[in-house]
């Protein structure tokens, strides 16, 4: 009957369209005529496992007559892009890493913006690694804090040549900022880095052999501060070349939370170092460890960029775009940011062991004690923060946003709580105050130490250079003000002296680096490049 006919068709047309769509994966073609068109509430798609769900596509992202859409089952244009700026963020989400590979297809492949297992592997390999000379950095340059006192007995220097060595560091690390950045981006992070460890490791190994003339040991130390210069600006560019966006933030936590790491090693190796085998073996020791690092670092290959990001080509440094990087807004926010970050950061590290000695009596142990706790607690805070900023970002929301919600707590964070400490009547309450200032500043690592690779990912080593030699200048001045506010108001009290002349110029430079980062700064792309004729 004619009734039967019309089942047994639509039978027949039910089951060639079920083998269809096994065949495409789970995916329905549209054809682009009028029988091609299917509902998209009816559409075959991946199941709930292969896809996360999402929102059904809006009118217009879409053209019919094409292949569909890999993250919403949708009709995509045939040639061109291959989905709207909506769905390819929406596909970065919903693909999984390194993406399912078909029975017999050979080894998985990364999906656009993700990476295989091996790459992630290679990529944290080598994150975990630029960690560890930072942390070998730190512990080149606070080993002579500790051991200029034994050096200083032995040899007989005056307080102003242990000035003149101490400060030795700084200016190499002052001068080589700049210069680094814009060699990471013509040679890449990995070789710079490398450079970088070998000359601070050969400063660090020939000190004790210079240690007799005063001028020698500054030549040494300014040979470990412009290698260590190479540090901030190579790792950049290994974060801006390896790893995805959504995850730079917990990548940064990971390498600049080395700084934090081999300050609390180098403060607590040290003096037993000393102790046991005299303060030459010190200079030995971090100079070797370093070797070794330098012998792992060349012996691994550089990771894979991801699948599908812009690639990073080689700058010249005659093609650097120095007025565009000055007449840019946001780098004059960042550049004011940093100096404050640093301004903060140094000065109370340099400042904190006297701090606890003359305003509370405490011991050197108990002030060296003390001076501890802030940066193991930025070791936690840094893992904080970065987690966090990288789960708002992978959630979709804005860049910008979310680094402003970060420099928000690093900035009045350390500006709320230094207050507390400067008001505290007893040791337990600054110390606590102090320690939650400098954690909370650690969110600078999430905000502060990501917008360069924000802005450009070709550039950012020069620009973190540009920005950390302004920071670097925060330092010195935050530095040199404290000691010559103790100077003038000694005829105070010194809970007073102490808040006016260390505390109160901190504080007052945090809020203005809080409201130029609000005002100026931005983490959308910047093309620097001016376009060619």
């Amino acid at each position: 009957s004619g009734l039967g006919t019309r089942v047994l068709g639509a039978l027949r047309a039910a089951t060639m369209a079920a083998q269809a769509v096994a065949r495409s994966g789970g995916v329905v073609r549209a054809t682009g005529g009028a029988r091609g068109r299917v509902n998209p509430a009816r559409r075959g798609v991946r199941t709930a496992q292969d896809v996360p769900s999402h929102s059904k596509p809006q009118l217009g992202e879409h053209r019919r007559g094409a292949r569909a859409c890999l993250c919403c089952a949708a009709p995509r244009p045939a040639r061109g892009d291959p989905a709207s700026p909506r769905h390819k963020r929406l596909l970065a989400r919903a693909q999984v890493q390194g993406a399912a590979q078909q029975p017999g297809s050979g080894p998985p492949r990364a999906s656009l913006g993700q990476q295989t297992p091996q790459q992630r592997r290679s990529m944290y390999t080598h994150m975990l690694l630029c960690s560890l000379a930072n942390a070998l950095s730190d512990m080149d340059k606070v080993c002579l804090s500790v051991a200029i006192v034994p050096m200083a007995a032995a040899f007989g220097w005056t307080a102003a040549a242990q000035g003149a060595v101490q400060s030795a560091f700084f200016w190499g690390f002052t001068l080589s900022q700049v210069p680094g950045g814009a060699a990471a981006s013509r040679y890449t992070g990995k070789r710079m880095l490398a450079l970088g460890v070998l000359l601070w490791s050969v400063g660090t190994l020939v000190a004790p052999m210079a240690a007799a003339s005063v001028p020698l040991l500054c030549l040494t130390r300014m040979i470990v501060g412009l290698g260590e210069g190479f540090s901030p600006t190579a790792t950049t560019d290994m974060i801006a070349r390896y790893v995805p966006r959504q995850e730079r933030a917990r990548a940064v936590g990971i390498v600049f939370s080395g700084f934090n790491v081999g300050n609390v090693v180098g403060l607590l190796v040290t003096p037993p170092l000393i102790a046991l085998f005299g303060w030459q073996a010190v200079f030995y020791a971090f100079g070797a460890a370093g070797a070794v690092w330098l012998a792992v670092w060349l012996a691994l290959p550089a990771p894979d960029e991801p699948v599908g990001a812009k690639k990073i080509g080689r700058v010249r440094l005659s093609e650097l775009p120095w007025r565009a990087f000055a007449q840019n807004r946001t780098m004059w926010g960042v550049s004011a940011a940093h100096f404050a970050d640093s301004f903060g950061k140094f000065t109370i590290l340099a400042w904190l062991p006297t701090f606890f000695v003359q305003r509370f009596g405490a011991s050197l142990s108990e002030a060296a004690l003390y001076s501890l706790m802030p940066p193991t607690i930025g070791i936690l805070v840094a893992g904080v923060a970065s987690t966090w900023v990288d789960a708002k970002i992978a959630r979709g929301e804005d860049v910008t946003s979310v680094r402003r919600q970060a420099w928000t707590v690093a900035a009045l964070g350390p500006a709320v709580c230094l207050t507390l400490a400067a008001l505290a009547p007893g040791k337990i309450g600054a110390v606590l105050g102090l320690t939650v200032a400098l954690g909370s500043a650690r969110f600078a690592l999430a905000s502060l130490f990501c917008i360069h690779q924000d802005l450009s990912k070709r550039h950012a080593p020069t620009l973190l250079g540009i920005t950390s030699s302004v920071g670097s200048l925060g330092g010195i001045v935050g530095t040199a003000l404290t000691g010559l506010l103790l100077k003038a108001s000694a005829n105070l009290a010194p809970a007073q002296s102490w808040a006016l002349s260390l505390f109160a110029p901190i504080i007052v430079v945090y809020l203005v680096g809080y409201v130029a980062w609000a005002a100026l700064v931005s983490a959308e792309p910047v093309a620097f490049e001016s376009p060619r004729p």
